[in-house]
């Protein structure tokens, strides 16, 4: 799950260098989660096959309006063994050498000041629907988020994601298989599922119509 967080997060960082919307949506997350959900996409959850979600991306052209506020480092990290940052991050020890890569020539490290990417980070930010245009995001703009994800970190290099892409009206049998779903929950999960917010299945329903009218399908 790690693993598959890291790809992710390689997805949003190049979204956002190329200057389009994306955010990991909540809505689905129990139907990804059940063993309806892993079947959906051809997976089996006895072999220990997971779906961790659904990440969207979209046209928008609100990308500069949004600003995260984080905390500062001092407030929730902590130093052991080492010197402060601004003493310059003195660590106990030497590196352990690392076993070299087959194609360590091929990706040298990349001619980027330490401000470069932490502008690229900081931009970092989910941009939901209500944001997107409409305009169709490029086959080459989805391969080289894809491209990107791959590049994580993983343990033991065994890159154990698969990536499904849900597009034109393959994004309506997502939405209606999550429905179907959400459909057979009974009252108890839906007085506990997203803190109570919909009363019921009919509830729900109506949102997620609204949302594929609106904003998803637009």
């Amino acid at each position: 799950v790690a693993d598959g967080a890291l790809a992710v997060k390689n997805m949003h960082l190049l979204a956002t260098a190329m200057r389009i919307g994306s955010y990991w949506s909540s809505w689905f997350e129990h139907f990804t989660g059940s063993a309806d959900g892993v079947a959906f996409n051809g997976l089996c959850l006895s072999e220990g096959d997971r779906w961790l979600g659904v990440f969207c991306i979209g046209a928008s052209d609100r990308l500069g309006n949004y600003r995260a506020t984080r905390m500062v480092v001092g407030s929730f990290a902590s130093w052991y063994g080492v010197t402060s940052c601004k003493e310059g991050s003195q660590h106990d020890g030497e590196p352990s050498p690392k076993r070299q890569r087959k194609d360590e020539t091929k990706h040298v490290s990349p001619d980027l000041s330490v401000s470069q990417v932490r502008e690229l980070i900081e931009a970092r930010r989910s941009i939901f629907p209500k944001d997107y245009t409409g305009v169709d995001v490029s086959s080459s703009c989805i391969d080289h988020m894809l491209d990107a994800a791959r590049w994580a970190p993983t343990h033991g290099k065994t890159e154990p994601w698969r990536f499904v892409v849900f597009a034109g009206e393959a994004r309506n049998r997502l939405i209606d298989a999550t429905l179907a779903y959400y459909r057979a929950r009974d009252s108890e999960f839906w007085k506990s599922a997203w803190g109570g917010e919909f009363g019921g299945f009919a509830d729900f329903e109506a949102h997620v119509e609204r949302q594929r009218r609106e904003k998803w399908l637009r």
